[in-house]
C-alpha cells in the first residue's frame, strides 16, 4: 500500500513539473510573440515518445522470448494474448497527462494572433472623459505573462537567498517550489482583492477574468520585491555587523597575543643577556680554574718530594682536595644556571610558537618588516624583525614573515615577503627601492656597517 502511494505521488509531482515547464514555455511565447518554442518542445515530446515507445517494445519482446525459453507456454499465451494489451494500455495511460499538457498549450498559443493591428481603444462619453478601455487580446496576454513571469522569477530568485535551506534539492525542486510559492502568494492576495473590488465595484471579479490574475500577479510581485529588498539590506547589515565584530574580536585577540610575544621576546633578550653575563662569569671562572689548576700543579710537585714530612703532606693533600672542591662546585653552579635559562628560553620559545598559530592569520592583511644587514659588502649576517602595521604587536619568529637572500659575494641582497603577500613598499635607509615580481625588492648592499631595509607586505 505505501509503495502504491509513494508511485501514485511520484506521479503527480512529475505531472505538476511537466505543467510549470509547459506554463513557462507558454508565457515566454506570448511574451516573445512566438510560436517557435512549443513547435520544438512538441517534436521534443513525440521524440521521446516514440524512443520510450521502442525501448519499452523491446522489454515486452525479451519478456516473453524469456518465457519462452522458460517453458512456460501457458503465461507466454495469456502474455501475448492479455498481459500485453493490458501493459501497454498503462503504459500509454502514465504518458497520456505530459502529451496531453504539451498539446493543450501548443493548441492554446496556436489560437494566438501576434500580428493583430488593434492595440487599444478608448471609449469617450459625453463630456470627453475617457469612460473605459478596450485593449486587445494580445496585449491582455502580454501583460498577463510578464507578470507571471515576474513574479515567479523573483520567487526563484529568492531561493538563492538562504542557498543553505535548499542544499539537498534536485533540479526538479528549484522549477516546481516556484511556482508552489507564488499559487500560495496569489491565494492570498487574491482573496483580498475579491474583497476590495466586490465592495468598491459590487463584483467579485472583473469583466476579464484576466485582469484580476493581472492585477493579482503586478501586487504580489510589488509586495514580494519590497520585503524582498528589505531581508536583502537586512541580511547584509547582519552581515557586516557579524563581520565587524569578528574582525574587532580577531584584532582585540590578535593585539592581545601579540603584546603576550612581545614581553616574551623582551623576556627571552633578558634570559640572552643573563645568559652572556653568566658566561663571562665561566670564563672568568675557567681562568680561575687555571691559576687553581697551577697551584694544584705545585702542590703535587711537593707530594712527590720524599723528604715531605707527614703532616706536610696531610695539610698538601687536604689543600689540594679544597681546590678541587671549589672548582667542581663553582663549575656544576654556573652549568646549573646556563641549563635553567636555556630551559626558560626554550619554553618560552615553544609558547610563542604556540600563540602564534593562534593569531588569526586569515585577518592580517599588511605587515611590515624590517632586516638588517650587518657587516658590509661580504657579509650575510641579518637580523629581522616582523610587526603588524594595523595594531601594536610583533609577528615572530620573524624568519617566517620576512625573507632574504644574497649572491656569491654577498653585495646584493634580495628581500621578500612570505608566500600569499607581495611587497608593496621598500626603502633602504628610509630610500625608496623599486620593486620586482621576481625578486621583491633588489638592494645593493652598502659598503657601511649596517643597512637597514624597511619593507611593507599586502595580502594577494
Amino acid at each position: 500500500m505505501n509503495t502504491f502511494f509513494l508511485v501514485v505521488v511520484a506521479a503527480i509531482t512529475y505531472i505538476l513539473l511537466w505543467f510549470v515547464i509547459n506554463l513557462l514555455a507558454y508565457f515566454v511565447s506570448i511574451v516573445l510573440k512566438t510560436k517557435k518554442i512549443f513547435e520544438a518542445l512538441e517534436s521534443l515530446v513525440y521524440i521521446v515518445y516514440y524512443i520510450f515507445s521502442f525501448l519499452f517494445g523491446i522489454a515486452l519482446l525479451l519478456f516473453g522470448i524469456s518465457l519462452l525459453l522458460g517453458g512456460h507456454f501457458l503465461w507466454l499465451i495469456i502474455y501475448f494474448f492479455v498481459g500485453i494489451g493490458i501493459i501497454g494500455f498503462l503504459f500509454n495511460l502514465l504518458q497520456m497527462p505530459f502529451i496531453f499538457l504539451t498539446a493543450y498549450f501548443s493548441n492554446k498559443i496556436q489560437e494566438k494572433d501576434f500580428e493583430e493591428n488593434i492595440t487599444t481603444a478608448e471609449v469617450i462619453g459625453e463630456k470627453g472623459k475617457v469612460i473605459k478601455k478596450i485593449e486587445s487580446d494580445t496585449i491582455i496576454s502580454v501583460r498577463l505573462a510578464k507578470y507571471f513571469l515576474l513574479l515567479y522569477l523573483i520567487n526563484f530568485a529568492s531561493v538563492f537567498l538562504r542557498p543553505e535551506y535548499h542544499a539537498g534539492w534536485r533540479w526538479g525542486d528549484y522549477i516546481l517550489w516556484p511556482f508552489l510559492w507564488l499559487v500560495s502568494e496569489s491565494l492570498v492576495i487574491g482573496i483580498l482583492y475579491v474583497i476590495y473590488h466586490r465592495i468598491r465595484h459590487g463584483l467579485f471579479f472583473p469583466e476579464d477574468r484576466r485582469c484580476f490574475f493581472i492585477q493579482v500577479w503586478k501586487m504580489c510581485f510589488i509586495i514580494l520585491l519590497f520585503f524582498s529588498m528589505i531581508a536583502i539590506i537586512i541580511t547584509k547589515n547582519i552581515k557586516n555587523d557579524t563581520e565587524s565584530e569578528n574582525l574587532a574580536a580577531n584584532a582585540d585577540s590578535n593585539q592581545q597575543v601579540a603584546r603576550e610575544i612581545k614581553e616574551k621576546d623582551e623576556a627571552i633578550q633578558k634570559l640572552e643577556e643573563k645568559a652572556n653575563a653568566y658566561s663571562e662569569m665561566i670564563e672568568l671562572h675557567i681562568e680561575k680554574a687555571e691559576t687553581l689548576k697551577k697551584q694544584i700543579d705545585l702542590i703535587n710537585q711537593e707530594l712527590s718530594r720524599g723528604d715531605l714530612s707527614k703532616q706536610d703532606r696531610a695539610s698538601l693533600l687536604k689543600q689540594k682536595e679544597s681546590i678541587l672542591a671549589e672548582t667542581r662546585s663553582q663549575e656544576a653552579k654556573y652549568q646549573e644556571l646556563l641549563e635553567r635559562i636555556e630551559e626558560q628560553k626554550q619554553y618560552l620559545l615553544k609558547d610563542i610558537s604556540t600563540q602564534n598559530q593562534s593569531l588569526d592569520l586569515e585577518n592580517i592583511n599588511r605587515y611590515g618588516g624590517e632586516i638588517m644587514q650587518i657587516g658590509g659588502v661580504g657579509s650575510r649576517l641579518t637580523q629581522k624583525t616582523a610587526y603588524l602595521l594595523t595594531e601594536q604587536g610583533y609577528l615572530s619568529p620573524a624568519e617566517d614573515w620576512v625573507f632574504s637572500s644574497f649572491n656569491t659575494p654577498a653585495d646584493i641582497m634580495d628581500v621578500d615577503c612570505r608566500e600569499g603577500y607581495k611587497i608593496s613598499s621598500c626603502k633602504l635607509d628610509d630610500k625608496k627601492q623599486k620593486l620586482d615580481d621576481t625578486f621583491g625588492c633588489r638592494i645593493m648592499v652598502k659598503d657601511e656597517i649596517n643597512n637597514r631595509v624597511n619593507i611593507e607586505c599586502i595580502k594577494k
